[in-house]
Protein backbone atom coordinates (compact mmCIF):
# COMPACT_ATOMS: atom_id res chain seq x y z
CA UNK A 1 0.00 0.00 0.00
CA UNK A 2 1.44 3.40 -0.89
CA UNK A 3 1.76 6.42 1.06
CA UNK A 4 -1.16 8.04 -0.95
CA UNK A 5 -3.23 5.14 0.03
CA UNK A 6 -2.57 5.36 3.89
CA UNK A 7 -3.50 9.13 3.62
CA UNK A 8 -6.82 7.87 1.89
CA UNK A 9 -7.51 5.35 4.48
CA UNK A 10 -7.16 7.88 7.07
CA UNK A 11 -10.13 10.17 9.12
CA UNK A 12 -8.32 13.74 9.34
CA UNK A 13 -9.98 16.06 12.10
CA UNK A 14 -8.94 18.54 14.45
CA UNK A 15 -7.61 15.98 16.50
CA UNK A 16 -5.41 14.85 13.91
CA UNK A 17 -5.37 11.83 11.62
CA UNK A 18 -7.21 8.04 12.90
CA UNK A 19 -6.94 5.38 11.09
CA UNK A 20 -10.16 2.61 10.73
CA UNK A 21 -9.63 -0.35 12.98
CA UNK A 22 -10.18 -4.16 11.54
CA UNK A 23 -13.28 -4.78 14.13
CA UNK A 24 -13.45 -8.15 12.99
CA UNK A 25 -9.96 -8.65 14.24
CA UNK A 26 -10.63 -6.90 17.46
CA UNK A 27 -12.76 -6.79 20.18
CA UNK A 28 -16.53 -5.63 18.92
CA UNK A 29 -16.28 -3.18 21.17
CA UNK A 30 -13.05 -1.44 19.77
CA UNK A 31 -13.15 1.95 18.62
CA UNK A 32 -14.23 2.58 14.86
CA UNK A 33 -10.70 4.85 14.98
CA UNK A 34 -7.84 4.66 16.64
CA UNK A 35 -4.64 6.52 17.55
CA UNK A 36 -2.62 3.68 18.73
CA UNK A 37 0.86 1.44 18.24
CA UNK A 38 -1.16 -1.92 17.76
CA UNK A 39 -4.68 -0.36 15.70
CA UNK A 40 -4.08 3.29 14.30
CA UNK A 41 -2.10 6.44 13.92
CA UNK A 42 1.14 5.59 16.19
CA UNK A 43 1.27 2.38 14.29
CA UNK A 44 0.33 4.22 10.87
CA UNK A 45 2.63 6.83 11.67
CA UNK A 46 5.33 4.66 13.06
CA UNK A 47 5.38 2.95 9.44
CA UNK A 48 5.82 6.18 7.40
CA UNK A 49 8.45 7.55 9.61
CA UNK A 50 10.40 4.42 8.87
CA UNK A 51 9.14 4.05 5.17
CA UNK A 52 10.45 7.66 4.75
CA UNK A 53 13.66 7.02 6.15
CA UNK A 54 14.05 3.67 4.05
CA UNK A 55 13.56 5.12 0.94
CA UNK A 56 13.92 8.62 1.20
CA UNK A 57 10.23 9.59 0.17
CA UNK A 58 10.34 13.27 1.05
CA UNK A 59 6.68 14.09 -0.35
CA UNK A 60 4.15 15.97 1.09
CA UNK A 61 1.65 13.24 1.62
CA UNK A 62 4.04 11.37 3.61
CA UNK A 63 4.57 14.20 5.62
CA UNK A 64 1.28 15.50 6.04
CA UNK A 65 0.20 12.08 7.54
CA UNK A 66 2.62 11.97 10.04
CA UNK A 67 2.20 15.42 11.06
CA UNK A 68 -1.49 14.39 11.42
CA UNK A 69 -1.04 10.98 13.50
CA UNK A 70 1.38 13.09 15.95
CA UNK A 71 -1.39 15.42 16.42
CA UNK A 72 -4.04 12.65 17.09
CA UNK A 73 -1.63 10.86 19.59
CA UNK A 74 -0.66 14.13 21.32
CA UNK A 75 -4.50 14.60 21.45
CA UNK A 76 -5.21 11.22 23.15
CA UNK A 77 -2.73 12.12 26.13
CA UNK A 78 -5.33 12.41 28.78
CA UNK A 79 -7.73 9.90 28.41
CA UNK A 80 -5.01 6.98 26.96
CA UNK A 81 -3.67 4.48 29.37
CA UNK A 82 -0.06 3.64 29.88
CA UNK A 83 0.86 0.95 27.73
CA UNK A 84 3.24 0.83 24.41
CA UNK A 85 0.84 -1.11 22.67
CA UNK A 86 -2.19 1.09 22.72
CA UNK A 87 -1.47 3.94 25.16
CA UNK A 88 0.88 6.89 26.46
CA UNK A 89 4.19 4.84 26.20
CA UNK A 90 3.75 3.68 22.71
CA UNK A 91 2.13 7.02 21.05
CA UNK A 92 5.17 8.66 23.03
CA UNK A 93 7.96 5.96 20.54
CA UNK A 94 6.22 7.33 17.75
CA UNK A 95 6.93 11.10 18.29
CA UNK A 96 10.38 10.04 19.52
CA UNK A 97 11.09 8.26 15.64
CA UNK A 98 9.42 11.68 14.18
CA UNK A 99 11.86 13.62 15.88
CA UNK A 100 14.68 12.04 15.00
CA UNK A 101 13.50 11.61 11.27
CA UNK A 102 12.75 15.24 10.71
CA UNK A 103 14.85 17.06 13.33
CA UNK A 104 11.79 19.25 14.51
CA UNK A 105 11.48 19.90 18.50
CA UNK A 106 8.25 19.55 18.69
CA UNK A 107 8.08 16.18 17.96
CA UNK A 108 9.93 15.78 21.12
CA UNK A 109 8.38 18.23 22.76
CA UNK A 110 5.43 15.94 22.38
CA UNK A 111 6.82 13.01 23.41
CA UNK A 112 7.76 14.38 27.22
CA UNK A 113 4.68 15.93 27.18
CA UNK A 114 2.94 12.39 26.96
CA UNK A 115 5.69 11.17 29.56
CA UNK A 116 4.52 14.05 32.05
CA UNK A 117 0.65 12.12 31.29
CA UNK A 118 2.10 8.90 31.65
CA UNK A 119 3.57 10.10 34.86
CA UNK A 120 0.17 11.51 36.09
CA UNK A 121 -0.84 7.79 36.29
CA UNK A 122 1.60 6.30 38.53
CA UNK A 123 0.71 4.43 41.48
CA UNK A 124 1.90 3.38 44.86
CA UNK A 125 2.72 -0.35 44.94
CA UNK A 126 4.79 -1.99 47.16
CA UNK A 127 6.02 1.18 48.96
CA UNK A 128 7.36 2.49 44.51
CA UNK A 129 5.97 4.53 42.20
CA UNK A 130 5.04 2.31 39.24
CA UNK A 131 3.14 2.68 36.02
CA UNK A 132 0.07 0.23 36.25
CA UNK A 133 -0.38 -1.68 33.15
CA UNK A 134 -3.37 -1.00 30.45
CA UNK A 135 -6.25 -1.32 32.80
CA UNK A 136 -5.02 1.03 35.65
CA UNK A 137 -5.70 -2.00 37.76
CA UNK A 138 -1.84 -3.00 38.73
CA UNK A 139 1.26 -3.04 37.54
CA UNK A 140 2.84 -6.09 35.20
CA UNK A 141 6.25 -6.21 33.89
CA UNK A 142 5.34 -6.65 30.46
CA UNK A 143 6.70 -4.72 27.43
CA UNK A 144 3.78 -4.33 25.73
CA UNK A 145 0.87 -3.58 28.03
CA UNK A 146 3.09 -3.61 31.52
CA UNK A 147 6.31 -1.04 32.57
CA UNK A 148 8.59 -2.83 30.42
CA UNK A 149 7.51 -0.66 27.68
CA UNK A 150 7.60 2.23 29.66
CA UNK A 151 10.99 1.60 31.24
CA UNK A 152 11.83 1.31 27.45
CA UNK A 153 10.73 4.76 26.23
CA UNK A 154 11.94 6.52 29.52
CA UNK A 155 15.73 5.05 29.01
CA UNK A 156 15.31 6.17 25.25
CA UNK A 157 13.90 9.44 26.16
CA UNK A 158 17.14 10.03 28.77
CA UNK A 159 19.71 8.45 26.79
CA UNK A 160 18.71 8.51 23.21
CA UNK A 161 19.02 5.43 20.73
CA UNK A 162 16.71 3.30 18.96
CA UNK A 163 13.45 2.42 19.55
CA UNK A 164 13.45 -1.31 21.14
CA UNK A 165 12.20 -4.55 19.07
CA UNK A 166 12.24 -2.50 16.03
CA UNK A 167 15.09 -3.20 13.40
CA UNK A 168 17.36 -0.24 12.86
CA UNK A 169 20.88 0.10 11.25
CA UNK A 170 22.16 0.82 15.03
CA UNK A 171 22.19 -1.46 18.15
CA UNK A 172 18.91 -1.57 19.73
CA UNK A 173 18.11 -1.65 23.75
CA UNK A 174 16.93 -3.13 26.06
Amino acid sequence: MAPREYGAAARSGPAGALWPVDRARHLSDSPELARHWCSGSSGVGTFLVRLRSATGARDDAVRELVEGAALAVRAGRVTDSTSTCHGLAGNAEFLLDAAELTGEAQYRAGAELLVEHLAAQAVLYDGRLLVPDENRKTVLAEYATGLGGSLSLLLRLRFGGPRAWLPEGERAHP
